[in-house]
Parts: C-alpha cells; structure tokens; sequence
C-alpha cells in the first residue's frame, strides 16, 4: 500500500506564488508607458483615458474635480505616476495605489510642528 504524505505548506506556497503574481500585475500597471495628447479638458476625462491605458480603475469625487479648470495634456510614454504628476501638478489634489485602483484625493496640510513638551512657568 502506498503512503500519502500531506505537506502542510502546500497551501502557503500556493497562496504566496498567487500574491506575487498580482503584485507584479500592479507593478507593470504602474509602469506601463502612457501618452496622452488631449487639448483642454476635464480632469474626469483625462482619467478615463488613464484608466483605458493602465488597466487600473480611478477612484474621485466628481464634485471636486469638476471644480479643477479644464487643462491640455500632452505627455509621451512616460509611467502613470509622472502623467498623474503632470496632470494633477497645480491643484490641490493627489493620488494614492490601492490594490488595482488609483484613488485621487486631496493634500491634506501638514500640521505646524509642536514641541512634544512645553515647560511650565514657575508663578
């Protein structure tokens, strides 16, 4: 009769080979060459072209970008995260990767610095 033996890290080789795989999907999404040549137009249309070149789906608020002018892109072959830095450069707006999504959301401001502890007046 033949032993079958059960080898307990099957199933971490099989979940770890699987989380590289989609990591490097991401990583070549980020990466992959864009171009745009777009006169002026809105932000919510430049990332649908974005969205359709990178494969990766953009998460707004439609009312905040509605608000941001219209503007002319023009970028060749460069990676998403310099398009998305050309295309949000001059508003108060950034981005953020999140597993296969590209979250636009606005700069928070840096809060002043403050001593950690601020000695007591001897009164």
């Amino acid at each position: 009769m033949k032993k079958i033996y059960y080898n307990p890290f099957r199933k971490l080789r099989v979940l770890l080979t699987a989380g590289c795989l989609l990591l490097t999907t991401l990583v070549m999404a980020q990466n992959q060459p864009i171009t745009l040549s777009m006169p002026a137009s809105p932000l919510s249309k430049i990332f649908a072209e974005l969205q359709q070149q990178s494969g990766l789906s953009f998460v707004y608020n439609a009312g905040e970008i509605a608000r941001i002018p219209n503007r002319p892109v023009q970028v060749v072959n460069v990676p998403l995260s310099r398009a998305l830095d050309y295309v949000l450069r001059g508003t108060n707006l950034t981005y953020e990767f999140s597993d296969r999504h590209v979250v636009i959301v606005r700069v928070q401001p840096r809060a002043a610095a403050t001593p950690p502890f601020a000695p007591r007046s001897a009164n």
